[in-house]
């Protein structure tokens, strides 16, 4: 019997949302906690963050809320994102544009959240901290 060769490539589990959950996880880990309410409680070191690194946090925990299907959607419009993160209105809504020029984050109707494919970028940008320094 022959084995098929790309057998390898393929798991049990859903490779996506496995991989998903795992960077998420990654990420988050020293900056905030979730609640299984839908809340989002940022840590000690968020607030050593610059207002880019902050969005992308907001936003990943959004994603794994929505993961989690505690949310009923990821999409965050730049108003929930000022009052849950204590950015003025004039830096969320400029800095978001950056990350969406970047293809860090997407947006829809004038609401954000960062696509998977945007996820491994993210991760590799806050293991050597060159999110916009």
């Amino acid at each position: 019997m022959t084995e098929d060769p790309l057998d390898v490539l393929f798991e049990e589990e859903k490779v996506d949302e496995k991989m998903i959950k795992q960077i998420i996880g990654e990420i988050l880990v020293n900056y905030v906690r979730l609640s299984q309410d839908g809340g989002i409680f940022p840590l000690p070191e968020f607030d050593n963050l610059n207002r880019f690194q902050k969005l992308l946090i907001y936003l990943l925990a959004k994603k794994a809320l929505y993961v989690r299907q505690l949310v009923v959607n990821e999409l965050t419009p730049p108003s929930e994102i000022r009052k849950n993160t204590g950015l003025p209105m004039g830096t969320v809504n400029p800095s978001l544009r950056q990350l969406e020029r970047d293809r860090l984050v997407k947006s829809d109707l004038g609401r954000y959240k960062i696509p998977n494919y945007a996820l491994n970028k993210i991760k590799t940008q806050f293991q050597v901290a060159e999110v916009y320094k």
